[in-house]
């Protein structure tokens, strides 16, 4: 229950919408990379991270959902991509697949 500690590891940074929206494009555009909301934040916060350091470093994000979960937003931010026209969407159904982590994520 140290703050000082964790401040020493984590940060955190804001991300607006506009700049989500920009990941979402810049992510497809170069890589054709198809991210969902979630992970075009995260890829945007630390590409911001990274370009503060004259270091050499490499980065890491994590994707979390499947970019069909959004198939209506896309139809906004990429408009002219017909992103999920092959896909019958009321036809997909997964099943859920919970699974159980340990609580304990002391260092």
């Amino acid at each position: 229950n140290d703050l000082s500690k964790l401040k020493k590891d984590l940060l955190s940074v804001a991300v607006s919408e506009e700049e989500t929206v920009e990941s979402i494009r810049s992510l497809y555009k170069k890589y054709n990379y198809l991210a969902c909301p979630h992970s075009a934040l995260a890829a945007y916060a630390l590409k911001k991270q990274m370009q503060k350091t004259d270091k050499k470093v490499t980065g890491i994000f994590l994707c979390t959902a499947h970019p069909v979960k959004f198939s209506e937003l896309y139809k906004t931010i990429l408009p002219n991509e017909n992103l999920f026209e092959k896909i019958n969407l009321s036809e997909i159904k997964l099943p859920k697949q919970p699974i159980e982590i340990e609580k304990d994520f002391s260092l």
